[in-house]
């Protein structure tokens, strides 16, 4: 095997080859700033790699002849992070997404969007667990329900902080 350091002036790879096509390991730069480093095979990305994008976001996983496919990490330049399956460059079937505001998504995708069974669960501690569809929560029940509850047990609690502030023996009707 024979390193081949340029392929034009604006990119470039530096690794193995086999039958005059990358082969093996190698890097490869682009025009546009971003750089795979990782297997190859029949001139294509096939194996594991890095693929470091010019605007910071950065993918480490498996790829299928060129493809994001199987599984791997994609973290955001922005903060967000996605761990879990891809399928021809698309986050789809298990993975977990973390927004850089710390809520977090577990469950099923789809074509790049939360689809199928998942937890959503925010920051401020709010959950949603159930069906999702292209993104959004298809059934608010299990949130709606949940929130029902805290709030109930609050105002009972509430209702008896006045009792025993009052110290009466009322007929008081709880929710």
């Amino acid at each position: 095997m024979v390193k081949a350091p340029t392929i034009s002036r604006r990119t470039t790879y530096d690794g193995q080859w086999l039958d005059n096509q990358r082969s093996g390991k190698g890097t490869f730069k682009y025009a546009d700033g971003d750089v795979y480093i990782g297997d190859w095979k029949d001139d294509i990305q096939d194996g594991k790699g890095i693929y470091k994008f010019h605007n910071g976001d950065i993918y480490e996983g498996d790829y299928v002849q060129g493809e994001r496919t199987g599984i791997g990490i994609f973290r955001s330049a922005k903060g967000a992070k996605y761990n879990g399956q891809f399928k021809d460059g698309l986050r789809t079937g298990q993975g977990t997404f973390i927004w850089k505001n710390g809520d977090i998504y577990v469950g099923d995708w789809r074509d790049d969007l939360q689809n199928g069974r998942g937890k959503l669960t925010k920051k401020n501690g709010d959950v949603f667990e159930g069906e999702f569809k292209n993104g959004t929560a298809n059934d608010l029940k299990t949130n709606l329900f949940r929130k029902l509850e805290k709030y109930k047990e609050i105002i009972n609690n509430e209702i008896e902080n006045l009792y025993i502030l009052n110290n009466e023996k009322k007929n008081i009707l709880k929710c």
